[in-house]
């Protein structure tokens, strides 16, 4: 089934929530969308519903998740790493989670980075020293820190919810139409850039992918 079915999308308003609500709309998804300039969004569809507001305001937050299948969470990518602020996320995920109990998705999906730990905390050598790298030549990496405390925040909450979790690690990215077919992997990320639309198809048909529920899987080329 997809017609009918509803996604929540937060952070529709960045590259990679642009390319994911064209796929959904295209895919005979409804979407709904909460974002503070609904004049960023160019598509007209029927199936699109865009609230203008932040993401502070539960009664708005709570307007998007009602009777929504599934919950995407592509927000922090809406903030440039210079004007990132400490805490955006975790802070949103804290307001979200009541209200998604009380609607039961089917699915919240998390969009992290390829340089955040999973959910034993781990995180590949070759992640960690490019992390590092990342931290000395540009600064704290604050939008990292973020997803890690959200990650520790799903798990802890894991079995005190009534809906399942994911959490992708996506690697690089560009602009760009899409090129490859992309897969989870749950060991490695991929060094390799692809694109926003290549992202948007894989994000989209995980939605589907039972198997991946209840992981944190990096998403690579079919080339990696």
């Amino acid at each position: 089934m997809i017609d009918g079915e509803t996604i929540a999308l937060f952070g529709g308003n960045s590259s990679a929530g642009k390319q994911l609500l064209k796929v959904a709309l295209d895919a005979g998804y409804n979407v709904k969308m909460l974002i503070p300039d609904p004049t960023e969004i160019e598509l007209e569809n029927e199936n699109l519903t865009v609230l203008k507001g932040g993401l502070d305001d539960s009664e708005l937050v709570e307007e998007v998740v009602y009777e929504a299948h599934y919950v995407v969470c592509l927000a922090a990518e809406t903030l440039p790493k210079k004007e990132y602020k400490e805490g955006f996320m975790i802070e949103f995920v804290k307001l979200l989670y009541p209200i998604m109990n009380k609607a039961t998705p089917n699915l919240f999906l998390y969009q992290a980075s390829w340089l955040c730990v999973d959910g034993d905390k781990k995180i590949p050598a070759f992640s960690n020293v490019t992390n590092k790298a990342s931290n000395l030549f540009s600064g704290e990496n604050l939008r990292v820190k973020d997803h890690n405390n959200v990650i520790q925040f799903i798990v802890e909450q894991s079995k005190n919810v009534d809906f399942p979790f994911m959490v992708t690690r996506p690697g690089m990215r560009k602009k760009g139409r899409a090129k490859k077919k992309l897969f989870a992997s749950k060991s490695q990320p991929t060094p390799f850039p692809y694109t926003y639309a290549d992202l948007a198809e894989f994000t989209l048909g995980a939605l589907k992918t039972e198997k991946l529920y209840g992981r944190f899987p990096y998403v690579v080329g079919d080339g990696f």
